[in-house]
């Protein structure tokens, strides 16, 4: 529904120019009344969409056009006006209640709905758009295909028996909402959940109400940044639990796989008690600009993972006994140390330096060490250095950027458990300089990593539309960038996830 207000005039000769032009095209056009109105029927056939969505992508195999599978099948568009509105849909049934209820006919609306209530009350009074999901039909729709006798069992567990253990069930309603005003833009997703429907897989990764700012050994020169206080040990008691509920044959195996991880090192460890028993309350990612500008750099740019603990040390122990739990590599690589500042770094092989066929391979390293009540893991081993090395005496912080405490507020502060950070300046810099040197890269830009069925050669596919090279240099328009900060938010009618994006005060109106 779209209501064009004063305009119905302009609407109505639109509509009669576009039921001409679809004729003179030797387009049929079925036409009915629906409660006096009258809608025209347009008819897409679904071949002819295909076909532009695969111009459009610009398939890199020629010759894999060729075996796509044409498509009898027809897309219908039902179109018409009723008074100032333009109705347009794919169901006669539908468009006619909305008729009826705009005759003043009287059924229960979507606004009296207590989902809608929850949403609109906890998120949706100063949106300027928003999107809404009502969590009741979903799940019944889901749960029905879950039951059906094409439903396969997933590792031999019946499909309902997972979908149940998700959760969604307790899921009334989520809506996404948008928001822009002259001090910055905010983006929320609520999940109307009421805390006593909190179950299954939804229930476990939800943070603790504590302090999630940046911690002071957190660099100022980080380009992302995400704290959570998960709880390790709760998480970790629910996860069996879980598994216990949906199938008694995969928690014992669990079982049997945890009661003998770390034997062969050590035969007293003892996975709950040393491994489980130090987990703390605190996980931290943060990434930092990358050492060379290429499409991989996207994809995998420095990255570091602080784990709190009680004691990072028994922890860091526990984690290399038990690598023997993981399946191959990992599970039997060996792994060597060295010293830093007097601090060992752990280095375990991710990745074999040869392949299946013999092809030689850069090995892939993950180094692990311990200090500050964290143990640090990075595939960078700089980065590990970096914190051993500013663990005990922090440089410039992260929390002291100017700005921040301020975007904080307005998502909620920064004890809400979860907090995030992005320099979207760094961001955009890498990503904008990328595009002008190489445009093939635009997939690893746009979704984080390349996709092999679109054609990145000149004048096909994306570089058909965009032109990156006549993007002017970065510094010219650095000035519309600054950072986002975002959320996650738990209280008793649902959960919240806001991302809020200040404008720079030189551009503020």
């Amino acid at each position: 529904m779209l209501d064009t207000k004063e305009k119905g005039a302009h609407l109505k000769a639109a509509l009669d120019a576009l039921r001409t032009k679809w004729v003179a095209g030797g387009q049929q056009v079925k036409t009915e009344k629906i409660r006096e109105i009258e809608f025209s029927h347009l008819t897409f056939p679904q071949e002819q969409i295909n076909a532009s969505l695969r111009k459009l992508m610009s398939s890199a195999s020629e010759s894999a056009k060729d075996d796509v599978p044409k498509s009898a099948a027809k897309f219908e568009l039902i179109v018409g006006q009723s008074q100032s509105l333009l109705l347009l849909g794919n169901s006669t049934q539908v468009l006619e209640k909305v008729l009826i209820r705009q005759s003043g006919v009287t059924t229960t609306p979507l606004a009296d709905q207590s989902a809608f209530k929850i949403a609109k009350a906890k998120s949706l009074l100063d949106a300027q758009a928003y999107l809404l999901f009502l969590g009741q039909p979903l799940y019944a729709m889901a749960a029905k295909l879950a039951s059906g006798e094409d439903s396969a069992p997933s590792l031999g567990v019946p499909t309902d028996k997972v979908l149940a253990a998700t959760g969604l069930a307790g899921v009334q309603a989520v809506s996404l909402k948008l928001g822009n005003t002259p001090e910055g833009t905010m983006f929320e997703l609520f999940a109307a959940i009421p805390e006593s429907a909190r179950q299954g897989l939804l229930s476990l990764f939800l943070p603790q109400i504590k302090e999630s700012s940046p911690v002071a050994l957190v660099p100022a020169d980080v380009t992302k940044f995400r704290r959570i206080r998960l709880d390790g040990h709760k998480t970790w008691t629910g996860f069996e639990s879980l598994i216990k509920s949906i199938d008694l044959g995969v928690f014992g195996l669990l079982q049997l796989a945890i009661g003998t991880a770390g034997k062969d090192v050590d035969p007293n460890f003892d996975f709950k008690k040393n491994l489980i028993g130090n987990l703390g309350d605190d996980i931290i990612t943060y990434e930092k600009l990358p050492k060379i500008l290429n499409a991989q750099s996207l994809i995998d740019p420095p990255t570091t993972v602080l784990i709190g603990s009680p004691n990072a040390i028994q922890l860091l122990q526990a984690l290399r006994a038990s690598l023997s739990i993981l399946p191959a590599p990992l599970g039997t690589t060996p792994i060597t140390e060295r010293e830093f500042l007097g601090r060992k770094i752990y280095i375990v092989t991710l990745s074999e330096d040869v392949d299946e066929s013999g092809l030689k391979l850069t090995p892939q390293f993950l180094h692990v060490s311990a200090h500050g009540g964290y143990v640090v893991f990075s595939r960078d081993p700089g980065s590990v250095e970096e914190y051993l090395r500013n663990a005990d005496a922090p440089g410039n912080s992260l929390r002291d950027t100017p700005g921040l405490a301020r975007a904080a507020q307005t998502i909620g502060g920064f004890n809400t458990g979860l907090f995030g950070y992005e320099n979207q300046v760094e961001t955009t810099r890498i990503n904008f300089e990328l595009l002008r040197k190489d445009p093939s890269t635009f997939e690893s830009v746009m979704f984080g990593f390349p996709i092999p069925l679109i054609d990145s050669a000149p004048d096909k596919g994306w570089q058909a539309l965009f032109d990156f090279t006549l993007l002017p240099p970065f510094n010219q328009v650095s000035k519309y960038f600054h950072f986002k900060v975002n959320s996650l938010a738990v209280s008793p009618e649902g959960i919240s996830y806001k991302v809020y994006s200040p404008t720079l005060p030189s551009l503020r109106k």
